[in-house]
């Protein structure tokens, strides 16, 4: 018998493999909706973070399949406001905060401004130094030092002055770098190699004519 805190993970499961397989996009759509209300009965029935975050998550999923800027938009904002209000020294809830807003970020379709985009990267950025401000497992600590990574290497499209964007690209390295020291796996290999990446473009920028 499935426990009280998973009972309804099967459902949802299902209901987003449907999902993301159709190819209507009006179906694709009430389906992630369906599944938006599995998880609220789920939170409501058991609680917890997971229910939380796979709300979040499934929110981003369906502001992929909107047709609209502004449809997008909203699905992205009810995505981050799924965790916004939640113990942001949770680690849990600060990686999965920082991945949606890296997601929304990188979405082009919405219609989020450039300075609204960074506020929503800056508030990843502090939930992770909150979340990591204490002792924890290597395993979680370079999980999120790997996001602070991602984070920070968006971060540095905002700098405008060659010098903030590289001390800021270098900070990013260091993160991955350190993420791998205390857990060497694809996850946090890929970052150093994509961090290290942005970096060697960064200097080539600098003293690109």
């Amino acid at each position: 018998m499935a426990s009280a805190d998973s009972a309804g993970l099967p459902d949802i499961a299902r209901t987003l493999s449907e999902a993301r397989a159709e190819r209507k996009q009006e179906v694709a759509i009430t389906l992630f909706q369906v599944a938006l209300r599995l998880c609220d009965a789920w939170y409501s029935a058991a609680g917890g973070t997971d229910a939380l975050i796979l709300r979040a998550q499934t929110y981003a999923e369906l502001a992929y399949e909107q047709s609209t800027p502004a449809a997008r938009t909203a699905s992205w904002r009810d995505a981050l406001d799924t965790l916004r209000p939640q113990a942001s020294h949770t680690p849990e809830i600060a990686d999965a905060y920082a991945l949606l807003a890296v997601d929304c970020f990188q979405d082009l379709f919405n219609n989020l401004n450039f300075r609204s985009r960074l506020e929503i990267l800056r508030a990843a950025r502090d939930r992770l130094d909150q979340a990591s401000s204490g002792a924890m497992p290597p395993a979680i600590s370079s999980v999120l030092l790997s996001r602070k990574s991602s984070v920070l290497r968006h971060l540095a499209l905002a700098e405008v002055a060659p010098d903030s964007r590289l001390r800021r690209l270098k900070e990013a390295v260091r993160c991955a770098a350190l993420a791998t020291q205390r857990e060497r796996n694809k996850f946090t290999l890929l970052e150093l190699g994509l961090s290290g990446w942005a970096l060697s473009e960064g200097t080539i920028d600098l003293y690109r004519f």
